[in-house]
């Protein structure tokens, strides 16, 4: 059963339960935003609306789950967007994106992000890709939209 776009109501994990009965519709639920492969084990990523906060938990610690029929919308500051940007933030990692209007050698672009890291006293992670409809110069844009 998927789980997409739905609450989570009660999330039994490592023999505590997170959410339950008593609390009300949605009280303690958790919300799955994304999933992750750490090498060894997964992890949910999730918005807990008990602690109205992100959580995260090890998919093999998780003993057992309840799925609500109601349905959640995004809303600002609770996506996983939202949480890879604060998580960038804690790393003091910047996310760029370098468009230019042709291929840029390896040593041009290290020499551009050394400069970004420099001003920004931040670690920088970039993608790069080449857009051939600039007519020349490049777009630097830096974080998520």
């Amino acid at each position: 059963m998927g789980v997409t776009r739905s609450r989570i109501r009660k999330l039994i994990f490592g023999g505590a339960v997170v959410g339950g009965a008593g609390l009300g519709l949605g009280a303690g639920a958790v919300v799955g935003l994304g999933l992750a492969y750490w090498g060894q084990s997964w992890t949910l990523t999730a918005w807990c609306e008990m602690r109205n906060g992100f959580r995260n938990f090890r998919l093999d610690r998780i003993d057992g789950l309840q799925v609500l029929n109601d349905r959640f919308e995004s809303e600002p500051g609770r996506t996983l967007a939202d949480f890879l940007a604060l998580m960038a933030a804690e790393e003091r990692r910047l996310d760029v994106e370098l468009t230019t209007a042709l291929q840029l050698s390896d040593e041009e672009a290290h020499g551009l992000v050394n400069q970004i890291e420099e001003a920004s006293g931040r670690k920088v992670e970039v993608s790069r890709k080449v857009d051939p409809v600039l007519i020349g110069g490049l777009i630097l844009q830096i974080g998520l939209i």
